[in-house]
C-alpha cells in the first residue's frame, strides 16, 4: 500500500497523503487539520448535546486527522470519547512516522498511540479517549443499532468509489446513530444528497472547509 502513497504537507503546516491509486488526496491541501476541524467539530462535536461518552463512528482513519482534532476538542471541552474507525488499508506505520501536526505535544501522543494501536480491539488511549479501529471494507460493516451519537464520513470522493456513496450505506449509518444524531461529511454532490435523504436523513448544506463552496450534514 505504501507504494501508492505520498505524504505531503498542507497550506497550514499539517500533513496528508496523496493516494496514486485513486489520484486524490485525502484531505485539503489547504490544510488537512483545518479541514478537519470544521467538518468534525465545528459543524459536528462542537453540535452535539448528549452525555458522555460521545460515540463516533468514522468511515475511513487515513492518517487520523479526523481524530487529531476530536482528542483536542475532547481535551479543551473536558468530554470522553469512545471513538470507533473503520480502515480497509491502514498507512504503514513508516509513512506515519515521518507526519506531525506540531500543535500539542498531548494530542499528537494520544495521536502517535492511535497508530501503534491493535486492530480489533478496543484500546484506551487516554482517561478521556477509547479508540476501537477495525480493519474492514465500508460495504461490508454493519455497525450496531442505536449506538453512535456522530459519523464523520470520510470515505474518497463519490467520483471515484461511488458505491461507497450508495443509499443502502447510508441507511446502515441511519440505523447506527441515536435520535437526533447525525452525519458529517466533506461532499456536498447531489448525489450524496439524494442518497443520505432516501436513506431517512434531514439533509442539509453547510459552507464548507478553506474555500469550498459546501459541505453536507445529515440529521436523524
Amino acid at each position: 500500500m505504501s507504494e501508492h502513497l505520498e505524504l505531503q504537507i498542507t497550506e497550514d503546516g499539517s500533513p496528508t497523503l496523496y493516494s496514486t491509486e485513486f489520484h486524490e488526496c485525502y484531505h485539503s491541501t489547504r490544510g488537512a487539520l483545518s479541514e478537519s476541524r470544521h467538518i468534525c467539530v465545528d459543524n459536528g462535536l462542537a453540535t452535539l448535546s448528549c452525555e458522555p461518552p460521545v460515540c463516533v463512528l468514522e468511515y475511513g482513519f487515513g492518517l487520523g486527522m479526523n481524530l487529531w482534532v476530536a482528542a483536542q476538542w475532547a481535551i479543551q471541552n473536558a468530554k470522553a470519547i469512545d471513538y470507533t474507525t473503520l480502515e480497509l488499508y491502514p498507512v504503514p506505520s513508516e509513512i506515519v512516522s515521518l507526519a506531525s501536526c506540531f500543535e500539542s505535544s498531548e494530542v499528537e501522543k494520544i495521536w502517535r498511540e492511535a497508530h501503534k494501536a491493535p486492530w480489533e480491539i478496543k484500546c484506551t488511549l487516554s482517561h478521556q479517549i477509547a479508540l476501537t479501529k477495525l480493519c474492514i471494507d465500508f460495504m461490508q460493516y454493519t455497525p450496531p443499532v442505536n449506538t453512535f451519537h456522530i459519523v464523520f464520513f470520510d470515505a474518497f470522493s463519490p467520483l471515484r468509489v461511488p458505491e461507497q456513496w450508495d443509499s443502502s450505506l447510508f441507511a446502515r449509518i441511519f440505523d447506527a446513530l441515536l435520535p437526533g444524531g447525525r452525519l458529517v461529511t466533506y461532499s456536498a454532490s447531489g448525489n450524496v444528497k439524494q442518497a443520505l435523504r432516501k436513506a431517512g436523513f434531514q439533509v442539509q448544506r453547510r459552507p464548507g472547509a478553506l474555500g469550498k463552496h459546501h459541505m453536507l450534514v445529515a440529521e436523524k
